[in-house]
């Protein structure tokens, strides 16, 4: 029973890890790291507008939290609910990290 809970841990840290990830490279592709210089901040370089952010967003959110809710939406039919509220923190856990690529580290530029 708590092998299957470690278990299970580990595979939610590795897919919000591999999510992080994959949202920071492919998806917020319209990123300017290339012009910073030495001890710049990212209000240096320009900003993307918001109509472009948001919809880089969906595109993240539809194709990494589409897997996350069946999984938990299973995980809720068959009575596992150490397993549904974990994946219910990774879902909280990646809506969060995509707010935060996407709009939170824009925040103290504005």
């Amino acid at each position: 029973m708590l092998k299957e809970k470690i278990i299970s841990i580990l595979e939610v840290s590795i897919y919000i890890a591999l999510a992080y990830w994959l949202t920071d490279t492919f998806f917020a592709f319209n990123k300017y790291s290339w012009m910073f210089e030495a001890n710049d901040s990212i209000c240096s370089i320009p900003v993307v507008s918001n109509v472009n952010r948001g919809l880089q967003a969906a595109v993240a959110a539809f194709f990494l939290l589409t897997p996350l809710i069946i999984i938990l939406i299973r995980k809720l039919y068959v009575r596992r609910m150490f397993e549904f509220w974990l994946y219910c923190l990774a879902v909280a856990t990646c809506l969060f990290f995509g707010w935060w690529l996407f709009w939170g580290r824009y925040l103290y530029c504005h």
